[in-house]
């Protein structure tokens, strides 16, 4: 569930999850407003991960979540130890999740495991970047997209929308004394900007004083388009070639980015609140 990021890190904890467990694995991707693009539109297909079409997955998590009687239902096949379902659920809590797999002989719980989050709720000490390979058409945008990059780009992403504690906490100014920091560091610097908001792309091109090139992304951001997630994805990719990225505090996109790099992440914090 969620955002393209908050999917992404829940895929590399289910793929981590079930290899450690020898459990099989089943991902089912449901297109809706906050991603609504299907999975195969972005990467090359994975024998585990399906595109459901339509809304019958997302109705029955949809019922568990308001239903009284459907939960009442799941909770008898609980009982059974034929299925257990976690909706919306980890931030934290990773032991208890383990022992909805196994009990200490070994013996399964439950004959199914039904997760629904945007959790990274069993990470691995490497991102599981292998799941992801983009489709050609969208691996070209990012190839031209990164086209002017050199060593000394160093990739900075403001997040804003409805992100209240990006916004909050990474002001724009820290943003930008950040920048300037850097340029003072090495004079050759140059800058990528990511922004799910155009006026931010606006401001360095008409407002900021930052001296050394910055390079810009045209695209609009916008999760429920086709178009919109494509232009996020390219952002995404281009950051993780750069140098070093300047992050937005409580941003998975950013912490992905990273990830798929294996560049250093710097998180923009104000330190006053």
């Amino acid at each position: 569930m969620g955002g393209l990021a908050n999917r992404m890190r829940a895929i590399d904890s289910a793929v981590n999850f079930c290899e450690l467990h020898k459990c099989r694995l089943n991902i089912y991707w449901i297109k809706d407003s906050g991603l609504n693009c299907d999975f195969k539109e972005i990467w090359s297909s994975v024998t585990f991960i399906r595109d459901i079409k339509g809304l019958i997955p997302g109705l029955l998590f949809n019922m568990y979540r308001r239903f009284f009687i459907f939960r009442y239902l799941l909770k008898f096949g609980e009982r059974l130890r034929i299925v257990k379902v976690i909706v919306d659920q980890y931030n934290g809590g990773k032991e208890e999740i383990y022992n909805f797999v196994n009990s200490e002989n070994n013996i399964p719980r439950y004959l199914l495991l039904i997760i629904k989050t945007c959790e990274d709720f069993c990470p691995s000490r490497k991102f599981r970047s292998d799941i992801f390979h983009l489709v050609p058409e969208i691996s070209e945008r990012v190839r031209k997209e990164t086209i002017g990059f050199n060593e000394n780009t160093i990739g900075v992403h403001i997040r804003r929308k409805d992100n209240i504690h990006s916004i909050e906490n990474s002001p724009l100014e820290l943003f930008e004394k950040q920048m300037s920091d850097e340029l003072m560091k090495c004079e050759e610097v140059s800058f990528y900007i990511a922004s799910d908001d155009q006026k931010i792309k606006d401001y360095f091109i008409n407002g900021s004083h930052l001296k050394g090139p910055i390079f810009l992304s045209g695209g609009k951001l916008d999760r429920n388009s086709k178009a919109g997630i494509i232009q996020s994805v390219v952002e995404l990719y281009a950051l993780s070639h750069t140098k070093k990225i300047i992050g937005s505090y409580w941003s998975s996109y950013s912490a992905i980015a990273s990830m798929i790099g294996s560049n250093e992440l710097l998180i923009i914090k104000n330190n006053s609140l």
